[in-house]
């Protein structure tokens, strides 16, 4: 039988709205623009339902 720890991740969650999605290249800058600005790594980024 293997042990299973639960843990906890902590991250940014940005929401964004648009009628495109980003690019996979467009998220990776938004994620490097963020890293810089606010000082936060583990970001994710969603788009948000019309």
């Amino acid at each position: 039988m293997a042990n299973q720890e639960d843990k906890n991740t902590t991250f940014m969650a940005v929401i964004y709205t648009s009628e495109t999605n980003l690019t996979t290249l467009d998220k990776e800058k938004l994620k490097n623009w963020l890293n810089k600005r606010l000082a936060v790594t583990n970001i994710e980024i969603f788009k948000k339902d019309q």
